[in-house]
């Protein structure tokens, strides 16, 4: 896992990444900021160190606890109720796991499954450029950074 005494190897894809990290920038995995091994995001404790990881409120990085529905702190509520079927759902869920309505991950809202912005709140959905890792829009058809040209899903079909 360590490179030199500032650097961690990103046990997932091999990308350098600081000490303490607890995500890998370029391919995502969760990592334990105590000693770099790769973690699922729902895992309370390390499985290779034992460290135990404190869950924080998204919005004002204060403890909560994994039974919370809202943050004691600020009013954050992690549950919301799926436009299409009414079940609950996470607060950053994409898709409702019981209907596969497709929401959007900031405000709730009920989105087309191939939209890249929400119509009730804006939120804009950023990707990120395969080639140099730079953030991009979802609506960009390239890279602003290094200039890579996206292929048009409904294109590549096509050509399939």
């Amino acid at each position: 896992m360590t490179t030199d005494d500032t650097m961690w190897t990103c046990p997932s894809c091999g990308e350098s990444i600081e000490i303490g990290s607890d995500m890998c920038s370029k391919c995502e995995q969760a990592l334990c900021p105590e000693c770099g091994a790769a973690v699922d995001d729902d895992d309370e404790v390390c499985p290779s160190c034992g460290a135990e990881f404190e869950l924080l409120c998204p919005v004002c990085d204060k403890p909560v606890s994994d039974e919370d529905t809202a943050c004691p702190h600020c009013g954050c509520t992690f549950v919301r109720e799926c436009p299409g079927c009414g079940q609950e759902i996470y607060i950053g869920e994409e898709e409702c796991p019981n209907c596969g309505q497709s929401v959007c991950p900031h405000c709730g809202a009920a989105m087309d499954g191939d939209a890249t912005t929400c119509g009730a709140c804006g939120f804009e959905y950023v990707l990120i450029c395969p080639e140099c890792n730079a953030e991009v829009s979802a609506s960009a058809d390239r890279c602003p950074k290094c200039g890579l040209i996206f292929a048009d899903a409904d294109e590549t079909e096509k050509d399939a």
